[in-house]
């Protein structure tokens, strides 16, 4: 077994934790050259791969022989090691010598690293902190591609059929909704940390606790940190501040969560505040949760007042910007709007509508019917169950949620791949099987890191400070994501998607089939998944570059300089950027998709260097609520700020407007954030030149397409609905029965073409005449007066 001939140089061997792994315990001086043994390679096969002794043996008279063939005297163990892993190649192990090989980074990367601003993420700066981050996120990618995700789901990954996102923190879940009532209860008690916190008796010391508490869960999570209704649940501790002191408490607030950078990277902690202009019905019974943590006997609607007061602090401190007057871009404050809103001319909703026109800082939510819904990240949004609901009004404290992970389709390359329409559902079938898979694997991996309950990494997740499961896994959801729809539609018919409504609709049946795929594979793997808009700050670019190696027919389609190497796919839905649509059109056509994307989305209004008139935007919120479906709106703004002279400027400068300093930085939203553009990646500075700033004064579009000049009769209907069987019923005996298109919502076409023309209910009858509808009646009206009136 022993070969002197052969000098193998190695370290002491000595059991080893994962603090003297980090700390290098074994220093290099204790190195030393032993003779070549092959028990070692065999016990190492043996333990790490459960080879066989005598499977063993071969692998280790091999490397044996070609040592002795190679006349090398002296080398190293990593070297011995390498020859292992070709032999198992060779051999037919390759499950076995990917197992077996070294996670590393090479030695030119590290310095790049070092030297070098990583821009996938803009929210990150070049800091030390920033470089561990990277450093060990490209060590935790390998691992997740080689160990936690089967081959199939890693080579779809690497090959860029999908995308599997946060890789690099592939031992925490996506993205976590929590209750600022949570904090209020019980404190701060977390693990770890020796200095407890009772519950908060002071406005300004609630806002400690709630700025730590979210620092600490950007460590347990990869993605967004999301409170609801922040200001509602800031009330009762506010309502004993005069106005100076609830200016404070606001600042205090925002500026604790806008400076929080001491986290993940480095980065400012990615925290969403949901608030609403009145007390939310759900939450009108709520008991309240007062100072010191105890109930007072009181609801929220009893602090209606203080509810609108505390928002309306929050938008002053926004009004004035930070020191240089610039955005304050975290936390993010995204405004929930409903029917009351527009009810009357309410003077806080036009508080915020002039805070758009001037900053755009406020994303608007459209609350419609009785859905409950919390947003967080750059446009996801979770809607409750009617249990979690239910849970949510009576107990807010218990109200959490996360999505554990976000898996993107690249769907330009599946009509590289597909021409027909058959060939495609196919490939999206494929894909979304393999998805599952990748979700599957995750799901197994976080659940048997809970499972090491208080002794693994994620020990607050299995016991948070009330004694229960903090993540819990029954109500675990999965994400489902698509990147370049537009590409993918013009691909299979020539055109874009705003460029006639042919194309539209293709791209309403390619979302619909994906919509059913998701749902009828999700059932058969046991997983809850939905639809989302996936951010894609980064992968509009990878995607593009990996289409280009693969498949050339994509530089017809791909955004952007293909000579530069700038390039981009246009995220999700989205129309091009450089479509030239104007921003009625571009909200009403785009809002179609967003009744099958469960998850979220978002419609971006790029306002450039223009500073639309308040009045005009809060028009515009009003008729996107009453006339689209439309889930959420972001205004964004082009900015200039001067860090010298402390101004910001509309539109982007070479220089200071008002005193030509150069020490400047320009901003405006990225996907669904505000951050400089220095920071961005090459896909997204590409993006940037061919966004088209939208004019407010536009006239409305409408909508033209099919045959604009035939009108049609659709019903609208689903199964297992008696007033729809009803009906169906009195059609089929009608005698224009003949004249009425019967849609079944179930089939993808017909879930297309509900999506069309903004089908939320059921049953429905309309009159269309191409993209325009005629006349209309939902479920409260009287279908047959209507179709004695418009059959």
């Amino acid at each position: 077994m022993v070969n002197p001939s052969i000098k193998v140089k190695t370290r002491k061997n000595v059991k080893k934790d994962a603090t003297e792994i980090q700390m290098m315990v074994e220093s290099r001086t204790e190195e030393s050259y032993c003779e070549f043994d092959k028990r070692y390679i065999i016990s190492s096969l043996e333990k790490e791969l459960h080879l066989s002794a005598d499977e063993g043996l071969k692998v280790a008279n091999k490397v044996e022989e070609k040592l002795m063939k190679s006349g090398l005297g002296k080398v190293t163990s990593s070297f011995v090691r390498e020859m292992v892993n070709s032999i198992l190649l060779e051999d037919g192990h390759q499950r076995e010598m990917k197992q077996h090989s070294n996670l590393s980074i090479p030695l030119y990367d590290v310095k790049k690293i070092i030297e070098d601003r990583n821009t996938e993420n803009s929210n990150l700066t070049l800091s030390p902190e920033s470089i561990n981050l990277t450093l060990a996120g490209q060590i935790l990618k390998q691992y997740a591609l080689k160990e936690v995700f089967p081959p199939e789901v890693s080579e779809a990954h690497l090959k860029g059929d999908i995308h599997l996102h946060d890789l690099d923190f592939i031992n925490r879940p996506y993205c976590s909704g929590n209750s600022v009532e949570y904090v209020k209860k019980y404190g701060l008690r977390l693990p770890g940390i020796k200095t407890q916190s009772k519950p908060a008796q002071h406005a300004l010391t609630l806002v400690n606790h709630l700025s730590c508490f979210a620092n600490y869960l950007q460590g347990l999570f990869a993605g967004a940190i999301g409170f609801d209704a922040v200001n509602m649940f800031f009330a009762p501790f506010t309502e004993s501040l005069d106005d100076d002191g609830l200016i404070q408490c606001a600042q205090h607030l925002l500026y604790s969560f806008a400076q929080l950078a001491g986290g993940r990277g480095g980065q400012t902690a990615f925290v969403d505040f949901n608030v609403y202009l009145n007390v939310p019905e759900h939450f009108k019974n709520t008991p309240v949760i007062a100072p010191g943590g105890k109930y007072n006997g009181k609801t929220y609607s009893d602090y209606e007042n203080e509810t609108r007061r505390f928002l309306n602090a929050i938008f002053d401190v926004l009004f004035e910007g930070d020191a240089n007057h610039a955005n304050i871009a975290f936390p993010k404050i995204l405004m929930h709007v409903n029917n009351q809103t527009f009810a009357n001319d309410d003077p806080l909703y036009m508080k915020a509508c002039k805070l758009n026109s001037k900053r755009g800082s406020v994303y608007i939510l459209y609350d419609r019917g009785e859905s409950i819904k919390i947003a967080q990240c750059c446009r996801l949004q979770i809607g409750l169950t009617k249990e979690e609901a239910e849970r949510m009004m009576v107990a807010p404290e218990e109200m959490r949620f996360s999505a554990w992970q976000n898996i993107t389709l690249n769907l330009p390359r599946i009509a590289y791949k597909n021409k027909d329409m058959e060939g495609v559902y196919k490939e999206i079938d494929r894909l979304v099987e393999v998805t599952m898979k990748g979700h599957i694997a995750k799901k197994e991996y976080i659940e048997k890191i809970l499972d090491m309950g208080t002794k693994g990494c994620l020990s607050f997740l299995t016991r948070g400070m009330d004694g229960k499961p903090y993540l819990r896994r029954e109500e675990a959801k999965f994400l489902v994501g698509m990147i370049g729809l537009n590409e993918m539609v013009q691909c299979l018919s020539g055109s874009q998607l705003h460029e006639n409504d042919d194309a539209l609709f293709m791209g309403l049946k390619i979302i619909a089939y994906l919509h059913n795929s998701v749902n009828r594979l999700s059932k058969k793997y046991g997983v809850t998944c939905m639809l989302e808009q996936t951010p894609a700050e980064g992968l509009g670019l990878r995607a593009a570059l990996l289409d280009i190696r693969y498949f050339p027919e994509s530089l017809k389609y791909i955004r952007g300089n293909i000579k530069t190497g700038d390039v981009y796919y246009t995220n999700s839905v989205h129309f091009a950027y450089d479509s030239g649509v104007d921003i009625f059109t571009r909200i009403e056509k785009q809002s179609k998709f967003d009744p099958m994307i469960q998850a979220g989305t978002i419609i971006h209004n790029w306002f450039g260097e223009s500073e639309p008139d308040y009045r005009a935007l809060a028009s515009l919120y009003k008729n996107v609520f009453l006339h689209t479906a439309a889930v959420q709106t972001a205004d964004s703004p082009d900015m200039t700020v001067c860090c010298d002279c402390g101004t910001m400027h509309r539109g982007f400068h070479d220089s200071c407007p008002k005193c030509a300093s150069k020490n400047i930085y320009c901003e405006t939203r990225v996907t669904g954030y505000f951050s400089q553009t220095s920071g961005w990646t090459k896909g997204k500075l590409a993006e940037l030149k061919d966004r088209t700033k939208v004019n407010l004064e536009m006239r409305r579009y409408i909508m033209s397409g099919f045959n604009a000049t035939e009108e049609k009769v659709y019903f609208f209907g689903k199964q297992n609905c008696p007033k729809c069987d009803e009906l169906k019923k009195h059609i089929q005996q009608s005698e224009n029965k003949d004249r009425i298109t019967m849609v079944d919502t179930k089939d993808n076409e017909g879930l297309a073409l509900a999506c069309y023309y903004n089908v939320s209910e059921l049953p429905v009858m309309l009159k269309a005449r191409g993209g325009e509808i005629i006349s209309k009646t939902e479920l409260k009206g009287s279908f047959l007066k209507w179709m004695k009136q418009n059959v």
